[in-house]
């Protein structure tokens, strides 16, 4: 029997090609899961804050009010500036050609859970819905909209249910999510 030198190497090849494929889907998809009541009314002092959007840089600035100082910088593409092949393939394939006609946006809009623990994000030409812990910065879920751009969103008053707009392809209606987990319940 004959040795395929190059046989054996496409094959040692297209198997850690494999492995990291796997890794990535794994990553890609566990990241942005937890779940957390948001709806209860704010514990202790509280001061006057704005959460000001820097789309280009996907960051949220808080600023103290009586301060007048910013007093954080608050990163919401933690888990990067391009939608993964394996947590959206056509987003993937399509976030460049969105932003090519109308620059880059990762933070469209912006929304304060009512007891003042975490703050939901519209991200834009990501095309998703995510919820951050104030005190920390953690991702704690990220939901996708029906279309390939996250534009505006409202909280209910009672702080249980985000209603998001999302425009392009599948888009051009209005999401309701829980919340505490990011779960759609309608639209």
């Amino acid at each position: 029997m004959k040795s395929h030198p190059r046989l054996f190497i496409a094959l040692i090849v297209v198997s850690l090609l494999g492995a990291c494929s796997i890794a990535r889907f794994n990553k890609e998809r566990n990241i942005g899961q937890d779940s957390y009541t948001t709806a209860s009314d704010p514990v202790g002092p509280t001061r006057e804050l704005a959460f000001v959007a820097n789309s280009l840089q996907g960051s949220v600035s808080i600023v103290d009010i009586d301060a007048q100082t910013v007093i954080r910088h608050l990163d919401v593409i933690p888990d990067g500036p391009r939608v993964g092949f394996f947590r959206d393939p056509v987003q993937s394939l399509l976030q460049g050609i969105v932003e090519g006609r109308a620059g880059k946006n990762y933070v469209q809009d912006s929304d304060l859970s009512r007891d003042g623990r975490v703050l939901f994000v519209s991200r834009g030409y990501l095309a998703d819905i995510a919820a951050f812990e104030l005190a920390t910065g953690k991702l704690l879920w990220r939901t996708p909209v029906a279309g390939l751009r996250a534009d505006h969103m409202d909280i209910s008053p009672d702080g249980r249910f985000l209603y998001a707009s999302s425009i392009i392809l599948r888009g051009n209606r209005v999401q309701v999510l829980d919340t505490s987990n990011g779960e759609k319940i309608g639209e």
